[in-house]
């Protein structure tokens, strides 16, 4: 029961992913410097008022376009060290469509098989699933 319930979620994945490329790729940069509405870190309790009490032990999981580039690294580290302050688990990974995207222009290339592509993304959308739910 697990394994097909696995499945559906891998193939749900991978249809998500395929047809949200498309929308995707006609919105405008995020710039998030320069943004009307953006605030410092420094200023959120102000704003916000206090971080509410988390409890001990809480999983909290978070999805990146990419790690590739030093600002969402950075901001994975953020994350750890709330994590360590709080004593919550945080589980922060790239978005596996990073890693399609790089099969899909093997593919394009001609470097790998139909085949092959195939089943390489369905071992990244297995082994993200498995990533988000151990």
């Amino acid at each position: 029961m697990f394994a097909q319930l696995k499945k559906k979620l891998v193939f749900t994945a991978i249809a998500a992913t395929f047809s949200t490329c498309a929308f995707a790729a006609d919105l405008p940069p995020l710039n998030s410097d320069t943004e009307k509405d953006r605030i410092d870190w420094t200023q959120l309790e102000a704003k916000y008022g206090p971080i509410p009490e988390v409890k001990e032990g809480i999983r909290i999981g978070g999805v990146s376009k990419t790690l590739t580039n030093e600002y969402w690294r950075t901001l994975g580290e953020g994350y750890k060290s709330f994590a360590d302050k709080y004593k919550v688990f945080v589980s922060y990974l790239a978005a596996a469509n990073e890693e399609v995207n790089n099969v899909l222009k093997q593919y394009k290339r001609g470097l790998i098989t139909e085949e092959e592509r195939y089943q390489s993304v369905i071992n990244i959308w297995e082994k993200a699933t498995d990533k988000v739910t151990d």
